[in-house]
């Protein structure tokens, strides 16, 4: 009976190191995979081992033979398709793995239908005898693997223990036989099998397998209803050890008897004979000792004369048993250790254990020379959080422990690079194994194959690549043999390993070595699809290790690095297979996860190195055919030997293959050289009638290059997770920007044209060009063929180079933004005159598509008015063309289109359209406000309201008085529709009332500037001929301005304002106010005051000073000493001196307004001619408003401070400010010189009043004077 492993299902495999730096061969982790952890399967011990330990795997035989493309790999292979020995499998600086024989045909075939997650399997190799086995539940198979004849080993097959039903493997051991002295003797080793079930078959030679596989000794154990064998190891010479599940254990031993060899065992006991050491505890002494638990490993060592111990791993316990020669076995101890190995992984990995627990097992043990114990034990580790399954993970760890009296201490503990998590795959039982007197530990899995240095940090992981293969055993010759053999469901490999280099291993510098060794094994031997082995990186790879490991790799592709690229005298061979290894290296990257930890800078790197081996790649194919077509090609090995002697590499036998062999990564430098060896072959009398043809074959190989590098750009960007801006492409460098620029110009000027127009003016070279394309004019043909290609390529350098400078990655670059600018400048210079030369040669549809490509509206609005007429809109040839461009792009291209017409002055091509383009000319409107033209549109919506803002506000700003009378006529006649189209209860009427009256207000503005334009112009009616601007100010001011002599100040800026009013311009209100009160003539002194006090603008301190510089100009505008002589007067002659003063007019006009503003129902006269403000009243009301005329003294009528200057005259220096304070201080020296005032003031008041039929006293009481 079989009974099944009592081990739950724990984790699959899973590929990666636990801890630290893995540092590995080339072959990583492997990925998830099913599988559960501590299954014991079938088993097979060979003689040959000193330390045995059971292999047990997993996996699907599901490759085929090995068939290579020897080409591909450099591999070589035998007739059948198969590898022949010694072809490298991975190498690295510490390991070599190299095939070392096929498996025979019949295991062959088993295992390639095979299902390792149904079908169980176990194997063996035995290094010493040379020989493999392999078993199934059904069937063992045996076969030498070395041997000396070409072609498949000799395979023996025998049936194994039957374990009805279960279909289990059995343990197995090849059993070698010594002569008398000792030594191995030349028979053939025979075949021990044991099923779980206890179940065992003996052959005592494996040549019977030939013969039918008729056992020679059969037996079976006395096993309980649930115990089955867990362990089978070796002993000693023809003895073996068999473990059970109920802590069982078995000696075998192959005995000769009558010349026959048969199988001699019995079983452990726990008796012990006399005299044995007290301290010891025995079975039944002081209580049940020996627990019997499950025995999951099981190791000999110390053998002597006498004895040899024999170590078990129970549970969480290790057990000594002694084996005494004289026939009798002796229980030693049982203890517990789980508590000690707690604590030392809990002391030395923290971040790895879970809160739950370790889950501690013991997988396999191992004794070392140094009599020192190596557990393989697994513990349950924190959850991944890497990958998609976040199930619990179990990793492995390697203790060595050393038993001090009765105490177990715990050494040295190193991570195993290799972990599982939870699936369903086939069952797997790890194995430990010391290679070089335990210099290394050797893991097996079902998978994997793990290296781990016991005086160093390295580790390392042999993965087997396919999830339908496993692992069937390891081997090593002797205890301290440097190479191991490692076979799975296709082959056997050999490991030679370089201790030495593995015991100086620096992680350090090892890390980022092995990172670069595994992507150099991965793009050698990786991409061999017969290789078995899987190379990936470790989880815990480093970004710094990863970037520097890929670029040295990288570049050493791109230099053809014999290490790395094999040496052909087929160059565009060994261009595809560089093409191949670069393109490899990426790919390996993205499979193993590693793109994320490599920055953009790094990822940039890799692709600018594999675009411009395509772009060589594809040059060099570009001149293959030149040259097989009969073309003599000097022009690229012209520039090439330029280039090669610009860097010292002129040596080369063959200048040409060197360049691409060696200096591909300078595709970029080269162009340069391309065209300066164009220019000199120009600059050659003799050669000047070949111009076009050298210009054309230039264009070929610049776009040859630079287009094949951005083809691999954009259809690769993706594979290496570029982002949309490259940092400084070699694309887009000054000199390939320049140089493109250039060869489009000459290509235009010197092929198309001059190749066609024979010497035309540039009117008639368009129509010449396309008559000579058509006449069959070849290097015409192809000139015109390149222009679009040309000009693509230079708005893609300049797009390219801006798009950088731009970005946060060029933001620390010295002068970045004074770059940016002027890029941006020549390139808005550059656009228009790419697209207008390709439109020229009738290359419009070209241009139009650049255009759009680009998004560059503005061009395409240039292009689209290129060829009148531009109106009316519908007449443009390109109509349907800029309709579709409304339509497709809408505001992006209306908005240039706008900007177009109104740069152009075509504001009627806007409103012609303005029924179709309302949308749009809203959208325009609003986000570039126009005012001086948007009220026009608002008309044609029948908006009032904003039109008549709009243009009260643009009133303002009008310098122009027709101007300003316009706009504001226009804007009242709006705003009155406006309210016309309110009803009258809307609260909104009174607003509308209010605007009307601003513009009211504008209009009398402008109607002051018209009268005062009139006046002054009345002295040059006179005048003879046409004065000059400053001859007709000159007269104006002598005969309006003959008060000013003594302010020289106040003249200069009195001549600018009448200049400024003769040429028809707004004068600003205090301007306007200087005008009106310094002009000889007294009448418009109450017009100053009303412009005041309708002006909002001013800020308040000046509008003050500006009112008493009007009253202080009343006041002095009349002699009153000589007025004030009264001798020989009478009253009345008095009284109409005063009537006829300013003061008195100031006044009366003052008081009658404001009758006016306080009883409008009182009937008023029409303005005077030069005033707009006066209303004279027919009849006197009942009542007037009192007139508030300040105190005529030097307090209240205080000239304007420094500030208030400086504030209305920005412009000014301190020295005409100065001289304008000046000016002001006589006028007021002039009012003192006239004190006292007050009572003059009030006389002329109460004129006033008796003049409007007033009671005096309302006027008396108006003000106090002094």
């Amino acid at each position: 009976m079989f009974s099944p492993s009592p081990f739950h299902q724990g984790g699959a495999r899973r590929g990666g190191g636990a801890r630290g730096a893995t540092p590995r061969l080339g072959v990583g982790s492997p990925a998830p995979r099913g599988g559960s952890r501590l299954t014991t399967p079938a088993r097979v011990v060979s003689d040959s081992q000193r330390s045995d330990a059971s292999m047990h795997s997993d996996g699907d035989a599901g490759m085929s033979e090995m068939s290579v493309d020897a080409d591909l790999a450099g591999i070589p292979r035998i007739a059948s398709g198969k590898h022949r020995a010694g072809v490298v499998f991975a190498q690295s600086e510490e390991l070599t793995v190299t095939l070392l024989a096929q498996l025979p045909v019949e295991a062959h075939q088993v295992l390639r239908n095979a299902d390792f997650a149904r079908d169980a399997f176990t194997g063996e190799v035995d290094a010493t005898s040379s020989f493999c086995l392999i078993a199934s539940s059904g069937t063992c198979f045996v076969w030498k693997y070395s041997q000396s004849h070409v072609g498949p080993p000799t395979c023996y097959i025998f049936p194994c223990p039957n374990d009805y039903p279960h279909a289990t493997t059995p343990f197995g051991a090849l059993v070698s036989f010594t002569n008398g002295a000792g030594n191995s003797s030349s028979r053939e080793p025979a075949l021990l099998l044991l099923s779980p079930g206890g179940e065992y078959r003996f052959w005592d030679s494996i040549g019977l397998g030939l013969t039918g596989g008729e056992f020679t000794d059969a037996a079976q154990l006395d096993l309980g209803s649930d115990e089955s064998i867990t362990s089978f190891v070796f002993a000693e010479s023809q003895t073996y050890i068999a473990t059970t599940s109920r802590g069982r254990l078995f000696h075998f031993a192959v005995t000769s008897s009558g010349g026959k060899f048969h199988v001699a065992h019995h079983c452990f006991t726990l008796s012990r004979p006399t005299g044995a050491i007290a301290r010891l505890k025995f079975w039944g002494n002081q209580g049940p000792v020996y627990s019997g638990k499950y025995i999951t490993a099981a190791t000999v060592c110390n053998r002597t004369a006498e004895s040899y111990d024999v170590w078990t791993c129970m549970d969480a316990s290790l057990v000594k048993w002694s084996v005494i020669r004289e026939g009798w076995e002796q229980f030693e101890f049982e203890e517990d250790i789980s508590e000690a190995l707690s604590e030392a992984l809990n002391r030395d990995f923290p971040n790895l254990i879970t809160d739950a627990g370790l889950d501690l097992e013991l997988i396999d043990i191992e004794f070392d020379p140094q009599e020192n114990i190596v557990l393989l034990t697994s513990f349950a580790a924190v959850e991944d959080d890497t990958g998609l399954d976040m199930a619990p993970r179990r990793l492995y760890a390697i203790v060595q422990m050393k038993l001090l009296g009765e105490v177990f201490e715990v050494g040295t503990i190193r991570i195993v690079p290799y972990q599982t998590i939870s699936a369903d795959r086939a069952n797997i039982h790890p194995r430990l194994k010391l290679i070089n007197n335990s210099d290394l530990y050797c893991v097996e899995f079902g998978d994997a194959v793990t290296l781990i240095a016991k005086n160093s940090e390295y580790s390392t992981c042999l993965t087997l690549k396919s999830l339908q293969d496993r692992t069937f055993g390891c081997g090593t010759i002797q205890n301290d043999a440097s190479e191991l053999l490692f076979m799975n469901s296709e082959v056997l490999m050999k490991l030679d390993i370089d201790v030495e280099r593995v015991n100086d291993f620096d992680p350090e510098t090892g890390k980022g070595t092995s990172i670069k060794s595994t992507m150099t094994q991965a793009i050698l031997f990786g991409s061999n699809p017969k290789n078995p082995l899987l190379f990936t990186f470790p989880p815990d790879v480093d970004e710094e290790s990863l970037i520097s490991g890929a670029d040295q790799l990288s570049r050493a592709v791109l230099a053809s690095d014999i290490e790395v690229v094999r040496p052909s005298p087929d160059l565009t061979r060994q261009l595809v297979e560089r093409k191949d290894r670069l393109r490899f290296l990426i790919g390996f990257i993205n499979e193993n996860g590693a793109l994320g930890k490599m920055s953009q800078a790094s990822r940039q790197s890799l692709a600018t190195d594999a675009e411009k081996l395509y772009a060589a790649q594809q040059l060099w194919a570009f001149y293959c055919h030149r040259v097989n077509s009969g073309s003599s090609e000097q022009l690229l090995a012209h520039a090439i030997m330029n280039f090669m002697n610009s860097v010292g590499e002129e040596f080369h036998d063959d200048v040409l293959r060197a360049f691409f062999r060696l200096r591909a990564s300078d595709m970029g430098n080269l162009l340069p050289f391309v065209k300066q060896a164009t220019v000199e072959t120009l600059a050659q009398w003799e050669l000047s009638g070949r111009a076009a043809d050298m210009i054309v074959n230039a264009n070929d190989i610049v776009l040859c290059v630079l287009q094949s590098a951005w083809s691999f750009r954009d259809t690769n960007a993706g594979v290496y997770g570029l982002n949309p801006v490259m940092h400084d492409a070699w694309t887009s460098s000054e000199p390939i920007l320049d140089l493109t620029l250039d060869f489009f110009n000459m290509t235009a000027e010197k092929v198309v044209s001059e190749s066609s127009s024979g010497g035309v003016t540039e009117g008639t070279r368009a129509t010449r060009s396309r008559a000579a394309v058509a006449d069959g004019n070849p290097l015409a043909a192809q000139g015109r063929a390149q222009l679009p290609q040309l000009a693509e390529a230079v708005f893609r350098c300049f797009d390219e180079r801006l798009s950088w400078l731009e970005s946060a990655s060029a933001a620390e670059k010295q002068g970045v933004e004074n770059d940016k600018r002027n890029l941006r400048e020549r390139f808005q210079q550059v656009r228009p005159i790419v697209l207008h030369t390709l439109l020229k040669h009738d290359l419009g549809e070209s241009a139009f598509k650049l255009g759009e490509d680009y998004r560059d509206f503005r061009s395409l609005v240039d292009l689209c008015h290129a060829t009148p007429p531009i109106y009316p809109p519908q007449g443009n040839i390109h109509a349907d063309r800029i309709q579709e461009f409304v339509d497709k792009y809408k505001e992006e291209f209306t908005n240039e289109l706008y900007d177009w017409y109104m740069e152009h002055s075509e504001l009627r091509c806007i409103y012609a359209q303005n029924d179709a383009h309302g949308s749009y000319l809203d959208a325009y409107f609003k986000q570039k406000p126009q005012p001086t033209i948007s009220w026009i549109h608002d008309f044609t919506k029948n908006d009032w309201r904003t039109a008549a803002n709009t243009l009260l506000e643009q009133s303002g700003h009008a310098s122009e008085l027709e101007v300003k009378h316009a706009i504001l006529s226009i804007g009242k006649l709006s705003q009155l529709a406006h309210l016309h189209s309110l009803p009258k209860e809307d609260p909104a009427s009174r607003d509308a009332e209010v605007q009307v009256e601003a513009f009211d207000v504008g209009l009398d503005y402008v109607s002051v500037h018209e009268n005062i334009v009139d006046d002054l112009r009345k002295p040059l009616l006179g005048s003879r001929g046409r004065l000059s601007l400053e001859n007709q100010v000159d007269a104006v001011v002598k005969a309006r301005a003959s008060r000013l002599k003594s302010y020289s100040a106040f003249l200069a800026e009195f001549k600018v304002s009448v200049k400024t009013l003769l040429q028809g311009r707004v004068l600003g209100i205090e301007e306007m106010v200087d005008v009106l009160t310094l002009k000889d003539g007294f009448e418009e002194y109450s017009t100053a005051m009303e412009l005041l006090k309708n002006d909002k603008e001013i800020p308040e301190a000046r509008r003050q000073s500006a009112i008493r510089t009007i009253w202080r100009r009343i006041f002095i505008y009349d002699d009153w000493v000589k007025l004030q002589q009264t001798a020989n007067v009478s009253d009345k002659q008095l009284e109409e001196r005063y009537r006829k003063t300013a003061l008195y007019s100031a006044i009366r006009e003052i008081a009658q307004r404001a009758e006016i503003v306080s009883n409008p129902q009182v009937p008023t006269a029409p303005s005077s001619p030069t005033n707009p403000f006066q209303q004279t009243s027919t009849t006197q009301a009942a009542s007037d408003p009192q007139v508030d005329v300040p105190s005529p003294d030097l307090e209240s009528l205080a000239p304007p401070s420094h500030d208030e200057l400086a504030s209305r005259w920005p412009g000014h220096s301190e020295d005409e400010l100065a001289a304008l304070a000046a000016d002001y201080q006589k006028e007021c020296a002039r009012l003192q010189s006239m004190q006292p005032l007050g009572p003059v003031v009030q006389r002329v008041r109460e004129l006033v009043a008796l003049e409007m039929g007033q009671d005096d006293e309302m006027y008396v009481d108006g003000g106090s004077f002094s």
